[in-house]
């Protein structure tokens, strides 16, 4: 969608709104994560308290990617708001291309982005012969 050397005009927006806004401490705990390929992995993202769960809004990226991931852009990725302090990325079947640095994005009564997962994907180990 974006050249090579362009960047998705929100992503630039929702930096400089970053900058206005009420900024909180955004958490992504453990700051790695290992999965068997196929296996399922959850990314966790937390956050200050939200007084409203429904004020809260949560945007998921993958280092090298120009967007925001969108919901129902791959069946495998969900995104869930879990609590008024937390939510997670769930990547279903995990494959090798899933490797890479994710990042969470809360918008809402605060703002803030989050401190970043690894997510390593290792080869299932093979049965004895």
């Amino acid at each position: 969608m974006y050249g090579k050397n362009e960047f998705n005009p929100f992503l630039i927006l929702a930096v400089i709104c970053t900058a206005f806004a009420e900024v909180t401490e955004v958490h992504q705990i453990p700051d790695k994560v290992d999965v068997l390929a196929r296996q399922n992995a959850s990314l966790q993202c937390s956050f200050e308290l939200f007084k409203n769960k429904n004020n809260i809004r949560v945007y998921w990226w993958k280092t090298g990617e120009r967007e925001f991931f969108k919901e129902g852009e791959d069946p495998r990725k969900m995104f869930k708001v879990e609590s008024r302090a937390s939510a997670a990325l769930k990547i279903r079947n995990v494959r090798f291309g899933d490797a890479g640095v994710y990042y969470c994005r809360v918008e809402g009564e605060y703002t803030g982005n989050g401190t970043g997962v690894t997510l390593e994907v290792k080869a299932t180990p093979e049965p004895m012969k």
